[in-house]
């Protein structure tokens, strides 16, 4: 048995990734859902898609015998951190096939990228949602990782109108990115991204000062389908369409469907209800155009994540970590931006 391992093992090449391959990409990733209590897999129009969003990206496959059993994606970088600027890669798409997880695939997909990108990487990071146990045990023990930094999901539902008193007008992309940097002194970890690649981008909305936020969908570059709920959300779909008649409650998607969500990113509000106000425009927009979801990410520490629970909006959370090793890598109590691309 452990000389067919290491034939195995041996017979395993990784190569950069080929359009060529895509068919297989797909196949692939339906064989690796995401999550435990919520499972969905992710529907693209082709697996590079979402590589799209950077300026500079790479696909390793795996290949055994011919077969794609593995890939990953990597993005390199130009962030500011701790004043300086780094560079850094940000690893995502792992998928590695069920029957070759125990040959060490994952970790020479991931050691191709340290080859390719070189010393001049600074940082090295990924995300990690907190119940997926072999993901963590992967970038902990396979790769390293120095720090890890507890974050939040936060999924707001869609389903009914709120009360909005403040009024909100439409900016452009940079223009909402500069008030963002203005209104979040300390926020580190900032790269340059260019509107030309940001292909989900939809607007960006502010009270010209002190509140705004950016809205994000990956509808057409990594759609979720619910493949699995938990009882306490199949008991709410079967609630809603109870009392749908009589009663609106969160729209929740049935096993099979397609999630339909707005992520919000550049997202700064002066106080709770300045808060409260900005999440009641976007909903209104993301009730008039049929979504169920809106999804906002933060760090823990992040002022945000304490002035979201005082706001009395409903929610569901999902909890998520940032982790990254490297030799000019943050600390726990820094502020750090979140690149929506990255989601």
């Amino acid at each position: 048995m452990q000389r067919k391992s290491n034939s195995v093992k041996n017979d395993i090449s990784i190569v950069p990734y080929r359009v060529e391959q895509n068919e297989e990409a797909l196949f692939l990733e339906a064989l690796c859902p995401q999550g435990e209590e919520i499972m969905v897999r992710f529907i693209r129009p082709t697996f590079h898609k979402r590589s799209e969003v950077y300026e500079r990206a790479i696909i390793f496959s795996a290949v055994c015998e011919g077969k794609l059993i593995g890939i990953a994606t990597g993005a390199e970088k130009e962030l500011s951190l701790h004043g300086e600027t780094i560079h850094a890669a940000y690893g995502f798409d792992l998928r590695v096939h069920p029957a070759f997880r125990k040959f060490g695939t994952a970790k020479r997909l991931t050691d191709a990228f340290k080859e390719y990108f070189g010393n001049k990487i600074n940082c090295n990071y990924t995300y990690i949602a907190g119940q997926n146990k072999r993901a963590l045990a992967h970038v902990r023990m396979g790769v390293g990782s120095r720090v890890a930094i507890p974050m939040t999901y936060f999924i707001f539902p869609v389903y009914k109108p709120m009360i909005q008193t403040m009024e909100f007008t439409d900016v452009s992309m940079d223009e909402l990115h500069s008030l963002f940097l203005k209104n979040t002194p300390g926020i580190d970890f900032v790269p340059t991204m260019k509107r030309e690649k940001m292909h989900g981008y939809i607007s960006s909305i502010t009270d010209g000062n002190q509140t705004g936020t950016s809205i994000w969908t990956n509808e057409e570059i990594l759609a979720e389908q619910v493949l699995r709920l938990p009882t306490r959300l199949s008991m709410l779909r079967f609630a809603q369409q109870l009392f749908s008649p009589i009663l609106r409650l969160p729209n929740i998607p049935k096993i099979g469907e397609t999630i339909k969500s707005w992520f919000l990113f550049d997202l700064f509000a002066k106080d709770e209800h300045s808060l409260r106000q900005i999440l009641a425009a976007v909903n209104e927009q993301a009730l008039d155009k049929g979504k169920d979801f809106l999804y906002v990410l933060l760090y823990n520490n992040d002022p945000l994540t304490a002035m979201i629970k005082q706001t009395g909006i409903k929610y569901f959370t999902i909890p998520y970590i940032f982790m990254a090793n490297g030799d000019h890598i943050p600390g726990i109590q820094d502020r750090l931006y979140v690149d929506i691309r990255d989601l």
